[in-house]
């Protein structure tokens, strides 16, 4: 190889070396990613969102869903809803994760200088490089959470009382504050509320 045609091929893989590095940064900021489906039967020229909470039944005396309902509070606020002790609709809501494993498989390394290739040489043109090492790429156990959220809202100004939204939506990461990933979730289903009714959806936001 001429020595033109060796800088060439250095100044590649330096290239190619920095969009490795530009894509693992980007993959450093925290979102909630979520699907979700929402269906709804919301009653026409309903001029007031007045509402007030209705645990589970199983979870009425729990101090974590009251602490999950402060969490709720300013995104039902944000979306027009206002609480109140004889509210026209009665909200429910249910936040659970579940822990599971899952096999990873570690990323390439990137650090100022490493070889090119599956052997144990290295190329010294620029001061970068990358190697491949033996073994590679190393798979591990990882523990992940799957957060569901579920929403449902009834009509309490009719008898029997009759519902008239609902909603699950699931999210998975690597184990990021539940406290801050349920107001995200609930901020995506009741972005444009009540939507569209069954209409299958995906949104994405950065945690804050």
């Amino acid at each position: 190889m001429s020595l033109q045609d060796s800088k060439r091929s250095g100044r590649g893989a330096l290239a190619g070396l920095l969009v490795v590095v530009a894509l693992l940064g980007s993959g450093c900021a925290s979102t909630v990613d979520s699907r979700f489906t929402a269906w709804n039967a919301w009653p026409q020229q309903v001029s007031e969102r007045s509402y007030r909470f209705l645990p589970p039944p199983q979870r009425e005396q729990s101090l974590e869903q009251a602490a999950q309902q402060a969490l709720a509070r300013p995104e039902l606020q944000r979306a027009g809803f206002t609480e109140t002790a004889d509210g026209r609709f009665g909200v429910t809501l249910l936040f659970t994760e579940e822990r599971v494993m899952a096999q990873v498989v570690e990323p390439w390394g990137v650090s100022p200088w490493f070889g090119w290739g599956a052997w144990s040489g290295r190329w010294h043109g620029w001061g970068f490089g990358a190697s491949i090492p033996l073994g590679w790429p190393p798979v591990y156990d990882e523990p992940w959470y799957r957060r569901t959220l579920k929403l449902e809202i009834a009509d309490l100004s009719v008898t029997p009382p009759r519902r008239v939204y609902e909603a699950t939506s699931v999210s998975e990461d690597l184990g990021e504050d539940p406290a801050k990933v349920l107001p995200v979730m609930l901020q995506q289903l009741l972005r444009d509320f009540p939507g569209e009714s069954g209409a299958r959806r995906r949104a994405s936001s950065p945690l804050p």
